[in-house]
């Protein structure tokens, strides 16, 4: 049996969307875990997937944001869509990585990419 991982940001449209393909992943025999943070439990658990919670820091678009740059210094911005899926990502992915068997791919609804042990 196929087992995949899904992990997404915060937000009805990086989730919703991907509601239909879990469906049809389950129904040609694949075990999903799907995880996201708790208020979406109850449509990821409505597909038939295994509904796994992540601790979310999901900052708003707007938040001011502090970043370590490759040179040591920091800098303040405020942060944009793009930006707060991309630093949610680098926290959950871990998160879930430790989580992961070997072999299992990973769906990311944060950021379009799917990956395997290669």
């Amino acid at each position: 049996m196929t087992r995949i991982l899904v992990f997404s940001a915060p937000l009805y449209g990086h989730i919703n969307p991907i509601l239909a393909v879990i469906e049809q992943l389950i129904s040609r025999g694949a075990e999903v875990a799907f995880y996201a943070p708790e208020n979406f439990e109850q449509a990821i658990r409505a597909t038939g997937a295994t509904f796994k919670t992540y601790h979310s820091t999901f900052m708003p678009p707007g938040t001011p944001c502090r970043i370590k740059l490759a040179d040591g210094r920091h800098m303040a911005l405020p942060t944009t869509l793009p930006l707060t899926i991309l630093l949610e990502t680098g926290r959950v992915l871990p998160q879930i990585l430790v989580k992961r068997a070997p072999g299992d791919p990973i769906i990311s609804c944060m950021t379009p990419f799917v990956c395997g042990d290669e």
